[in-house]
């Protein structure tokens, strides 16, 4: 995947933010974006999972290689960078916020360096509504085929930003979006005011649930979410469930391409 710098215009050397996207975004006749939380790294899902396991299980790894392999046609991959909104000038780079307090101190018990609300912001993405917005209005619509599809998976507090971007323009954006899965997103139904896009959540979206159920099991929650819920199989942690229920949202997505009109048939539980 290449590095894509955010905002579009800038260079090395000014502040911006690293996306990842496929060589192959201009002719992809499907793209996945994916948005997670903004308490993570680039292209990370778990440093708990790195950790425990490997690299790749606990990041975007086994992610896009399971991507590739499983589709006749592979679809193009964006990955956003929701976390990592602060430019480090000394290092040249963006970084979380976890990172900016982990920056060598004088002692052990000095302050964090402060966050300069000029040269440590970048551009456009000050926060993680601006870089959706950013990411939306500058790649998603410019860089792909626009004949191209695009599956969404958001997760988190990316995930409500998604659905908050979405809604706001969706006469823009329908017939464009496939499909959205989220996780852990907290997006109520009664948030959604765009009944357009209320009526495509219902069809087309999903959502999978922090749960001890098996992966896949149908769950309550439609009537508060506006679309049919699922386990994700992890019963503790949300950034864990990108690890755990990937492989099912893919296979949702493929369900929604081989199915042309397809809408899910409400969960009554």
């Amino acid at each position: 995947m290449d590095t894509v710098r955010l905002p579009i215009s800038a260079t090395p050397q000014d502040n911006h933010v690293p996306i990842l996207a496929d060589s192959h975004l201009a002719t992809a006749t499907r793209v996945i974006v994916y948005v997670g939380e903004s308490c993570q790294d680039l292209g990370i899902f778990a440093y708990r999972l790195i950790g425990a396991n490997t690299i790749a299980s606990g990041s975007a790894v086994e992610f896009v290689n399971y991507l590739k392999m499983a589709s006749r046609d592979p679809p193009a991959i964006i990955m956003a960078n929701p976390g990592q909104l602060i430019w480090y000038r000394r290092g040249q780079r963006a970084m979380s916020q976890q990172t900016w307090h982990a920056i060598p101190r004088d002692t052990a018990v000095s302050e964090p360096m402060i966050i300069d609300r000029v040269n440590n912001i970048i551009p456009q993405n000050e926060d993680i509504q601006k870089h959706v917005t950013c990411l939306f209005e500058q790649v998603i619509d410019k860089l792909p085929n626009e004949h191209a599809k695009i599956d969404i998976i958001g997760i988190g507090d990316g995930a409500l930003e998604v659905v908050e971007y979405l809604q706001q323009d969706w006469k823009k954006w329908e017939g464009r979006v496939d499909a959205i899965v989220v996780g852990a997103s907290h997006i109520w139904n009664t948030d959604i005011k765009d009944e357009n896009f209320r009526k495509f959540w219902s069809r087309r979206g999903r959502a999978y649930l922090i749960s001890p159920e098996n992966l896949d099991a149908p769950l309550t929650g439609r009537d508060e979410f506006g679309c049919n819920c699922f386990s994700s199989g992890e019963p503790s942690y949300v950034e864990l469930m990108m690890p755990r229920a990937y492989r099912s949202m893919l296979d949702y997505f493929n369900v929604v391409t081989d199915n042309p009109g397809y809408e899910a048939e409400p969960q009554n539980l």
